[in-house]
């Protein structure tokens, strides 16, 4: 029984755009629904499905952006639509690249920032340098697996000098 008006609450909230509104949709008090937003697990599945929602939307944008593009650019360079509308579409265009160009250094950013390469071996960061050698987008992994690969050079120089010592002793 419970399950069944789970779904009912769990489809009226991710549909209408109050809880009140949900309320009245799935006949369940604005009480029962904020009580069961409180349970760990009803929250969860609630969660997780307006991230999925999203996911969603956003990969169906991603799909159509190429044709938005393509539509944005023509309109743009059209000399029989009117100055103002392709100014309008340059400007979008323009707009639109910086957007994705800075969500992609900030991705790929992330990406990276979650690598971590300091305690790799030589032949880790070797092989790490050559899977990114053919990605211009992963230039930054190719850097930072060179000065990885030079403080472990360092490290071992270190380490020979030190050994070194230790028997002159």
């Amino acid at each position: 029984m419970r399950n069944n008006k789970d779904e009912r609450i769990l489809s009226a909230l991710i549909s209408c755009p109050t809880i009140r509104a949900a309320s009245k949709k799935c006949d369940v008090s604005e009480t029962q629904i904020y009580a069961r937003l409180k349970d760990d697990g009803f929250r969860k599945r609630y969660d997780d499905l307006r991230l999925s929602i999203v996911d969603a939307a956003v990969q169906k944008l991603q799909q159509s952006i190429t044709t938005a593009a393509d539509t944005v650019i023509s309109l743009a360079s059209d000399n029989k639509i009117p100055a103002a509308v392709r100014l309008s579409a340059a400007k979008t265009v323009m707009e639109l690249a910086l957007r994705m160009a800075e969500y992609s250094r900030k991705r790929r950013d992330e990406i990276h920032d979650s690598l971590d390469i300091t305690n790799l071996t030589r032949a880790e960061i070797e092989a790490l340098t050559e899977a990114a050698a053919g990605d211009d987008a992963s230039l930054s992994v190719i850097v930072r697996a060179a000065a990885a690969a030079q403080q472990l050079d360092a490290a071992e120089g270190k380490l020979q000098a030190h050994e070194i010592n230790f028997n002159l002793f």
